[in-house]
């Protein structure tokens, strides 16, 4: 007896199988604005702050002791069964120095926490007052909202919260494809929302495209909108979701008008000068800007390759997010920009 079998469904892609932006949950991270001399080490792990016991991440322990002019090495913080020594200096010498002239500084710090599943706070970072990015949990509040983000049809690429910023980037999973069918090259649509704690209050949306083969990204266009109220930076009703509305009324022919100008850039040619320009005008670390200089020029002089070459490098080989968005925005402008060939 022969059995039929039923046919293999087609796996899905990988953007397919990243999560949805209605999947995240946010941290629960809070603000909480103290005066420096508020705060009290515990030890180097644990500090009392507000009279709340917390632990500390790191770059929280580092933030506090440079407030008090304190510089020390995070070595034996991150690996301390093989640098004890370092550890019990540290402890017995710079600790009891810190709370010393915690008590005597000036000034207020905002002193971002996590509460963890424990019940205990966890501090993340300490900020200047007037530096306040939209959370993270407040993004996804509003866009958890939208019906066009309900639906799951949007992908979750990055995710990542910094002391002073919050970045989002969505993907829709239909593609276009500048390969061929035995090598296909697959580029996805999306959005960018980044909340800068400099401009407290605001939320830029940028149009990018995410290429699936090396998980780059580029941003085409970017705007900044007031989302929230700046005085204590909470999202305003429904602001956001306003402005999604506004964008995803208009996304099938914006993606196709940036489809034209990939398709554009991928032939355009670009010479080193027009690279040397982009790139350091991106205002990032001299021996980064060098490297994307370097990848780009090795490719096929193609406004394209160079962008994508500029974004690989951007995100291979540096690992703060924002020097990386302001990479990602140069290789956009490359592609907006580019020119076709004349017939």
């Amino acid at each position: 007896m022969i059995e039929m079998m039923m046919p293999l469904a087609k796996p899905p892609t990988f953007v397919e199988s990243l999560p949805t932006a209605a999947d995240l949950r946010p941290r629960g991270l809070h603000r909480l604005t103290l005066p420096l001399s508020h705060l009290h080490f515990h030890d180097s792990r644990q500090i009392f702050a507000g009279g709340r016991r917390s632990i500390m991440t790191a770059w929280a322990f580092r933030e506090v002791m440079r407030d008090v002019g304190i510089e020390v090495s995070l070595g034996c913080w991150i690996d301390p069964p093989n640098k004890m020594g370092d550890l019990k200096r540290l402890e017995e010498e710079y600790i009891p120095i810190a709370n010393q002239r915690l008590t005597a500084t000036a000034g207020m710090r905002n002193v971002i926490s996590e509460r963890l599943p424990s019940g205990q706070d966890s501090i993340r970072s300490l900020t200047d007052p007037d530096n306040q990015p939209i959370f993270e949990g407040d993004l996804l509040q509003e866009l958890h909202r939208h019906p066009h983000v309900r639906a799951g049809s949007l992908r979750v690429t990055r995710l990542e919260t910094t002391p002073t910023s919050t970045h989002l980037i969505l993907v829709d999973p239909r593609s276009t494809n500048l390969g061929t069918d035995k090598l296909p090259d697959l580029f996805h649509p999306g959005l960018s929302l980044y909340s800068d704690g400099a401009r407290p209050g605001t939320v830029s949306l940028g149009r990018i495209w995410y290429r699936a083969h090396h998980h780059n990204t580029v941003t085409l266009s970017e705007r900044e909108e007031r989302v929230a109220v700046a005085t204590d930076n909470r999202m305003s009703d429904h602001a956001l979701a306003k402005l999604l509305t506004e964008i995803f009324s208009a996304w099938d022919a914006h993606a196709n008008e940036e489809r034209a100008q990939l398709q554009t850039a991928q032939s355009a040619r670009i010479n080193e000068a027009t690279l040397h320009s982009a790139i350091y005008q991106a205002s990032v670390p001299e021996p980064l800007a060098g490297q994307c200089l370097s990848a780009a020029v090795r490719h096929p002089h193609t406004c394209l390759s160079a962008a994508q070459a500029i974004a690989y490098t951007a995100r291979a080989k540096n690992t703060d997010p924002d020097i990386r968005r302001r990479l990602e925005r140069a290789a956009g402008k490359l592609i907006a920009e580019a020119e076709p060939l004349p017939t």
